[in-house]
């Protein structure tokens, strides 16, 4: 996952770029059934530009409160965009609060994308029909007619 930050009414430290990448980098476990394998993409140059889980994150200080401010938005390619912010006095807590968020629409994303899925795979089995001779019929007898 590529991780872009940017700040404002701030300047941006290596110490500051480090906590952000320690916190957010651990994401990416949560996108794994979400993109493709590397062998995949290995295979396939053009796919690997098109699937490229991209984050931005957006850190500072609100000129009027004093309150700092961290704003995360991350890209998957050809499915959603997950945003979010969050404002607290220290930037700690900000970018500690931010990760929190991301981690919970990730695993919602990844639950709701999984229910449709299985309503999917529901109603494609309805929609099959079988011959009656091909049923199994549990739990109850059935006598066999001959010709």
């Amino acid at each position: 996952m590529k991780i872009t930050i940017k700040t404002k009414n701030m300047e941006l430290t290596d110490s500051i770029s480090d906590y952000i990448e320690k916190k957010i980098q651990p994401l990416g476990k949560f996108l794994e059934k979400i993109i493709p394998d590397e062998e995949d993409l290995a295979n396939n140059p053009i796919e690997e530009r098109k699937e490229r889980v991209e984050a931005f994150i957006d850190v500072g200080k609100e000129s009027t409160k004093g309150l700092y401010f961290a704003k995360a938005q991350i890209n998957i390619p050809g499915k959603n965009l997950l945003i979010t912010k969050v404002t607290s006095s220290k930037l700690d807590e900000a970018i500690d609060a931010i990760k929190d968020e991301l981690q919970r629409l990730i695993v919602s994303y990844k639950e709701k994308s999984f229910a449709v899925k299985k309503r999917n795979v529901k109603e494609a089995k309805k929609d099959i029909k079988l011959a009656e001779e091909a049923r199994l019929n549990r739990g109850s007898r059935q006598r066999q007619e001959g010709l």
